[in-house]
């Protein structure tokens, strides 16, 4: 059981805080792994992903990328990619991602900014 996070904050209900448990954990936990930047935490450089890097990259060369950086984030993880889908944006590309992981799927949505 983890405690319930919405846009970087903890939720509240009432005086206390709100938890997930079963695919909603999961989600989040895979979440917080994808949208962190790898090597940004010196303690655990191999945590998160190089997704932020997407904008720079040329797109004829994003969708194979993202593909590897979600895998290499997923490493240590139950997990793995199952369809992944990228669309570009005014503010960045958003990836849509599902992932097979404990005997079923869970849908996961990242926005990268183009100023990333």
């Amino acid at each position: 059981m983890e405690l319930r996070l919405e846009n970087g904050d903890y939720v509240r209900s009432g005086h206390t805080l709100e938890s997930v448990t079963g695919a909603e954990e999961l989600a989040q936990r895979l979440m917080l792994r994808l949208r962190a930047r790898r090597g940004g935490f010196a303690l655990r450089p191999d945590y998160g992903s190089r997704l932020y890097t997407l904008p720079g990259l040329l797109p004829g060369a994003r969708e194979t990328s993202a593909r590897a950086f979600v895998a290499e984030a997923l490493s240590g993880e139950d997990a793995c990619l199952e369809a992944l889908k990228l669309t570009e944006t005014a503010n960045g590309i958003t990836v849509d991602m599902v992932l097979r992981c404990g005997g079923g799927t869970v849908s996961v949505t990242t926005e990268i900014g183009s100023e990333a």
